[in-house]
């Protein structure tokens, strides 16, 4: 296991505004897309506090997954299990109805391999949301990774919209692109993508075309 700074006993009310700002955006960006109920893998859930606001939001039955396990007290009810290698998911075949890969993806020397992993875990579908790259980000995400966790692999491999269209079309994905309707005053930006895995498009709530990229 990576060596990182303690973080157990802070109270899950002590939510950055950033991550209370993040886990609103994804949640209003996946509910209209998403049942309740649903069987739902985070990759790279960190601290957890994301993954249970989804978790509470939504009403999923949501497990997190990372390379490390920083959880803070206050959020053990979160189901976990540790990553044996950072390239691979420690699920078996469409274990779960969704993967969700929520400003992770950057983070990863291999993004093909584990979008590839995440595909193999899914049966219906995986959720991307992912940063867009900026100065101030880089300088935070550094910033907090040193801070926090200062060995966690931090390569800021970030995408344009371009780029992660090239790779999910690379990879044989159907997929379309999704708006985070982030408010104009939010200090970063970010990108979402649905990638569309069950033949029969069930993850589909809004009667859209599984083979549309708009």
């Amino acid at each position: 296991m990576i060596p990182c700074r303690e973080l157990q006993g802070i109270n899950s009310n002590d939510m950055s505004w950033t991550q209370k700002k993040r886990a609103a955006i994804i949640s209003r960006c996946l509910g209209p897309r998403i049942t309740g109920g649903k069987r739902v893998l985070d990759v790279g859930c960190g601290n957890g506090e994301v993954s249970l606001y989804l978790q509470d939001e939504l009403g999923l039955d949501l497990h997190g997954t990372d390379i490390i396990d920083y959880r803070k007290t206050s959020n053990a009810r979160l189901k976990f299990t540790l990553m044996e290698g950072k390239d691979e998911i420690p699920f078996g075949d469409r274990a779960f109805d969704i993967v969700m890969f929520c400003d992770v993806l950057h983070h990863m020397e291999d993004i093909e391999s584990i979008l590839l992993e995440g595909r193999r875990v899914a049966s219906e579908g995986i959720f991307v949301f992912e940063d867009c790259e900026s100065t101030l980000l880089k300088a935070v995400d550094l910033g907090l990774n040193f801070a926090y966790c200062r060995n966690m692999p931090c390569p800021l491999n970030f995408k344009t919209r371009e780029e992660w269209t090239a790779l999910f079309e690379k990879l044989g994905f159907s997929f379309e692109t999704l708006d985070p309707g982030y408010p104009f005053w939010y200090p970063f930006r970010h990108m979402a993508f649905r990638i569309l895995l069950d033949p029969e498009n069930r993850i589909l709530e809004d009667g859209s075309n599984a083979g549309d990229h708009g």
